[in-house]
């Protein structure tokens, strides 16, 4: 499978379609939509069970590289997990570093703006060196 990058017109493009959707890897319940905006901030809502629990907030900076784009990832407020592992828990060793850090680069197997449905594959070093996904909907099917 051919995975290309994603650089900055693409996630501008992208953030402006779509609003992303994060499952937990805690528990099957929670969810997260991310909703990243045209102003450099982002909102995270958090559910479990599909109700609507909390948000947090912050800013973001997309930087382009030869390799695609980084997010630089920056929260203001966060809304706390009640689960140890988390790294949106206070004990977490990650939740310190949620004041500022990155992610990326970003990739997908065809940027196709027209589908109601984009998958992203991103780098995270949280605590290892895998590959997450962030699925991006169009914002049409969240009104």
């Amino acid at each position: 499978m051919y995975l290309r990058p994603l650089f900055q017109l693409d996630l501008n493009h992208l953030f402006c379609k779509k609003i992303a959707k994060y499952a937990s890897q805690h528990s099957p319940y929670r969810f997260y939509i991310i909703d990243y905006n045209s102003n450099d901030t982002f909102y995270t809502h958090t559910y479990e069970y599909n109700k609507l629990l909390g948000t947090g907030n912050g800013k973001y900076n997309i930087i382009d590289t030869d390799n695609g784009a980084l997010l630089n990832i920056e929260y203001k407020n966060i809304y706390n997990s009640p689960n140890p592992e988390s790294p949106m828990h206070p004990t977490n060793l990650f939740y310190s570093e949620l004041r500022k850090y990155t992610i990326g680069p970003l990739y997908t197997q065809t940027l196709d703006h027209k589908s109601k449905w984009q998958p992203v594959l991103y780098n995270h070093l949280q605590k290892e060196k895998s590959f997450k996904v962030l699925n991006f909907y169009d914002r049409d099917l969240f009104i």
